[in-house]
């Protein structure tokens, strides 16, 4: 009976979307890999009532780019937008018509998941903040132990990574995959940005052709 209805709610849940004129767009970056990762596609809701936690897609004030980040406040002056994974909130205030919508799941390969908004998005927010900043303080340690035992050389003949180039207007940004996912990015002129755990054991040296 339990199944029956988890189907039923499902299927509501999807006619209810379709007819909302759910949009797909596909996730890049590293502003907010708390929950998505490169190629995550997405689906958001046009003109859904925007709430402090939502997930929300917006277009940037002043060049129109497309980007996804968290709502973490609603005001008379505007509503202000984050990454989870940035330090400071965005340097803007948006009008309701410069958000195109709230995402309301993603796939990753065939895998849907879930985009929670409104306060258990907040929550899934400050959760993987209070994570990052644990593993900022470990970092020093763990990055100490890793050079004086010589670990890089070791992780990266277990894990081979692969680093792919692109061509951008402002030079070459070089993608660091492990089968198929990205886990550190370089961006035109600046250090490499790599995720966790991995950042424990590599360093710019050992990532040098």
């Amino acid at each position: 009976m339990e199944e029956c209805h988890q189907v039923l709610t499902e299927r509501s849940h999807n006619i209810i979307l379709s007819q909302q004129n759910v949009k797909p767009i596909v996730y890049q970056g590293f502003s907010m890999s708390s929950i998505f990762q490169d190629m995550d596609v997405l689906y958001y809701i046009p003109n859904k009532r925007i709430r402090i936690g939502n997930v929300v897609v917006i277009k940037i004030p002043g060049n129109g780019r497309k980007i996804i980040h968290r709502v973490i406040s609603v005001g008379e002056k505007g509503i202000r937008t984050m990454g989870d994974c940035n330090p400071y909130p965005d340097n803007w205030l948006l009008r309701p018509d410069q958000i195109l919508g709230s995402v309301a799941y993603g796939y990753r390969g065939k895998r849907r998941f879930p985009v929670p908004g409104g306060p258990a998005g907040l929550a899934k927010m400050y959760q993987f903040r209070l994570k990052r900043l644990i593993i900022k303080t470990a970092y020093p340690v763990l990055s100490s132990l890793s050079h004086n035992l010589h670990i890089s050389s070791l992780v990266i003949l277990l894990i081979r990574p692969r680093k792919v180039a692109f061509k951008r207007p402002d030079g070459t940004e070089i993608h660091l995959l492990v089968r198929g996912r990205v886990i550190g990015r370089q961006l035109p002129g600046q250090k490499w940005q790599i995720k966790s755990p991995f950042k424990f054991f590599l360093d710019e040296n050992s990532l040098t052709d």
